[in-house]
């Protein structure tokens, strides 16, 4: 911390205390619990910009490279993390964007 006087704000991301205090979600990893927080975060975004499929529900884009990179963990860790999620009472649905497609260069799942 600074020890100046003055106040610097800091962007900080919400960990719903829930995924803490309520009994069901006592058996996700601290991993799945952050990677959750990330994705309300970017959920935020996708609203703003409308991101809805045709099924009326909002997508989040987050590339597993960047959850990788930001959380300095592995990316066998991270798949870890989203299949806990996926399975529990399906908190996320994972899905790739170009079934069936190559990638369009430049992007990474």
């Amino acid at each position: 911390m600074n020890n100046n006087s003055e106040f610097m704000p800091v962007e900080c991301l919400n960990v719903p205390k829930v995924l803490f205090y309520d009994k069901q979600y006592e058996d996700l990893s601290m991993d799945a619990k952050l990677i959750y927080a990330l994705l309300l975060d970017r959920k935020e975004m996708a609203i703003r910009n409308e991101w809805v499929d045709e099924y009326g529900d909002t997508y989040v884009i987050y590339p597993k490279q960047e959850m990788k990179k930001y959380l300095n963990i592995s990316r066998y860790r991270i798949d870890q993390a989203l299949a806990e999620l996926e399975e529990h009472d399906q908190m996320v649905e994972v899905t790739v964007p170009y079934p069936g497609k190559a990638i369009p260069k430049g992007e990474r799942l």
